[in-house]
């Protein structure tokens, strides 16, 4: 009878399985993940109208920043860079009506197409954090967005 007990209790801990992940890093590094399901809990923008066009939002796990630009034509979803009026786009660029989004930090996303209107240094830095009407959500709380913001530094 305690053969089969042991047995059976053998069976159970081997029948369980067990997930885990492996991540691979130099020392001194410090790997984050980029969760798209996790909403953000706060954030923050600067327009380019007024500011720097910086935006920001807050995890759970940590602090995500970038930049906005207004630029003067549509150069596609995502792109890792972007020439626009002759010089290379590095954000807070007043030069149009498309509002481009980039991640900076913690690391460096590909351009982001967000949308197109005239108002775009007023408000582009505000869609890349948040805007809940009109346009759609921001990085802060659309899963979507960001799925396409963090999902395209590995490309």
């Amino acid at each position: 009878m305690k053969k089969i007990f042991l047995m059976m209790m053998c069976g159970l801990f081997i029948a369980i399985p067990a997930f885990g992940t492996n991540m691979c890093v130099d020392d001194d590094t410090v790997a984050v993940v980029l969760d798209p399901s996790q909403n953000g809990t706060s954030g923050g923008q600067s327009p380019l109208s007024t500011g720097t066009g910086e935006w920001n939002v807050t995890f759970a796990w940590g602090r995500v920043y970038g930049v906005s630009a207004c630029l003067s034509a549509n150069y596609g979803a995502a792109l890792d860079e972007i020439t626009d009026n002759g010089a290379i786009v590095v954000g807070r660029e007043i030069n149009g009506i498309y509002c481009y989004c980039r991640m900076t930090h913690p690391a460096a996303s590909r351009w982001v197409f967000r949308f197109s209107r005239s108002d775009c240094a007023s408000i582009c830095a505000f869609t890349c954090y948040n805007f809940k009407s009109g346009y759609g959500h921001g990085v802060l709380d659309d899963a979507y967005v960001r799925e396409v913001v963090f999902g395209s530094i590995a490309e």
